[in-house]
């Protein structure tokens, strides 16, 4: 009996040390990490357009730290085994958070356990180019020209185990082609060399920064990966659309805490962070991204991230695809 009363004590010790910290949050500037270089990445670009409105939405500042390294594995970890208080936040993003656990055997985090989801800030789809000397007008096209020559046609990405190389991956095993991958470090190095001759027929390159090379007629778009057409091109069909059942991809960053975070705070980021998503100015940002606002409560990013986990394992699975 003793016991038990022990253990209930001690559970609600623990229930109304969380609310105490929760009706003093925040009292202190809150940390905003995003897990790449100041200005490398859109996810960079996103997490600097959001903190200063939730900071006017908390009363305190939110300043954006850049902890870049292993793809997005550095800053992630750090914030996974960061105090679960509430001053330690990351823009969770794809790549390390639903794709990492599958490429990286010797992953120090876990995307589910470490993490508590709060909201989701963006997601932004992809277009798949090809160059314009590819003779295919459509992907039902391009998947019987790249069977009509296996192993021949070759992909690019911006690294193994990022997104756009899943994409290319998962469209390969979608469709039954067999393309042959790439890699590069960055987005401009790809276009370039696409340009310029090289022996690069595909890319799935990001909306916003592939839209004035095909506007120009440098690349041909022939699908969007959105489940539904994206407002900057509404007469790109989405890969759905183009023949290939159930695809969809995205670069998607959410807004996460540590896993032990206390519900009250999460709830009091939710609510903030749904206020600052659904502000017309915000709302605008967004789209100028090529993103709109996606309101998820915790519970429903939660779901979404082990949807997009088992998602990518299975394109992992079906490749081979692994870091070391």
């Amino acid at each position: 009996m003793r016991n038990a009363i022990r253990v209930t004590s001690g559970i609600l010790l623990v229930l109304f040390g969380g609310l105490a910290c929760a009706q003093n949050y925040p009292s202190r500037p809150i940390r905003l990490v995003v897990p790449y270089l100041a200005g490398a990445s859109s996810n960079d670009v996103l997490a600097r357009a959001f903190a200063p409105r939730l900071s006017t939405a908390l009363g305190q500042q939110v300043l954006v730290e850049n902890k870049p390294g292993a793809n997005g594995n550095s800053g992630s970890e750090f914030v996974a085994k960061a105090p679960a208080d509430g001053y330690t936040l990351l823009v969770g993003v794809n790549g390390p958070i639903g794709i990492s656990p599958s490429v990286y055997p010797k992953l120090t985090y876990d995307p589910v356990r470490d993490f508590a989801p709060i909201g989701m800030l963006a997601s932004v789809p992809y277009v798949m180019l090809v160059k314009p000397d590819v003779p295919a007008n459509s992907i039902k096209e391009l998947v019987a020209l790249a069977k009509s020559k296996p192993g021949q046609m070759n992909y690019a990405s911006t690294g193994i185990g990022s997104t756009p190389h899943l994409c290319s991956a998962m469209f390969a095993v979608a469709t039954g082609i067999d393309i042959v991958h790439v890699p590069y470090k960055g987005g401009a190095a790809i276009q370039t060399d696409m340009l310029g001759g090289q022996p690069i027929e595909i890319h799935c390159s990001g909306i916003v920064g592939s839209i004035g090379i095909f506007k120009a007629g440098k690349m041909r778009a022939l699908a969007i990966t959105s489940a539904k057409r994206s407002p900057l091109l509404p007469d790109l069909p989405t890969m759905q659309e183009a023949g290939v059942p159930g695809f969809e991809a995205a670069s998607w960053a959410a807004l996460l805490a540590p896993g032990k975070t206390p519900p009250p705070i999460i709830n009091l980021l939710a609510s903030e962070m749904t206020k600052v998503l659904l502000s017309p100015e915000f709302g605008e940002f967004l789209r100028k991204q090529g993103s709109a606002p996606t309101v998820m409560s915790p519970a429903e990013l939660a779901d979404y991230i082990k949807v997009e986990i088992a998602k990518w394992a299975k394109v992992v699975k079906a490749t081979g695809i692994e870091v070391q």
